[in-house]
């Protein structure tokens, strides 16, 4: 199609993404993962120091799509930390793309990137 579709809404859309591997800029991965990292850590400090003032941010739940999938550990858990009540089944069209793929097997350059991470403080992210 002509325009970008991350959300497939189907087994078709879901394999034409999976057969797409993205060439990562390993001269810039590390920085832009420690950029998002303080993005995210930003997000809960603001919630934490916003929480004694506004019901929302003491409310506000840090989660990832990976985390509610109904066959990832601890869903219902998070489910529940969502909405605060019992996990309801949510319908969805949408389509998964990589489910448990290791993350290596969905870029182009998978040694790039492993060579890059390999002994630093993210080498962890090469095992999801």
């Amino acid at each position: 199609s002509a325009f970008h579709n991350a959300h497939p809404r189907g087994e078709d859309e879901a394999e034409a993404l999976r057969s797409y591997k993205p060439h990562i800029d390993t001269k810039k991965l590390i920085r832009n993962i420690e950029y998002e990292l303080r993005i995210q850590k930003s997000m809960e400090d603001s919630f934490k120091r916003l929480g004694d003032k506004c019901e929302v941010a003491r409310n506000a739940k840090v989660f990832y799509y990976e985390d509610l999938k109904d066959d990832a550990v601890g869903s219902e858990q998070k489910w529940g930390e969502l909405f605060s009540t019992l996990k309801i089944w949510v319908k969805s069209e949408l389509a998964v793309i990589h489910s448990n793929t290791p993350v290596l097997k969905t870029v182009a350059n998978a040694r790039e990137v492993k060579s890059t991470l390999k002994n630093t403080p993210y080498s962890y992210m090469l095992e999801l």
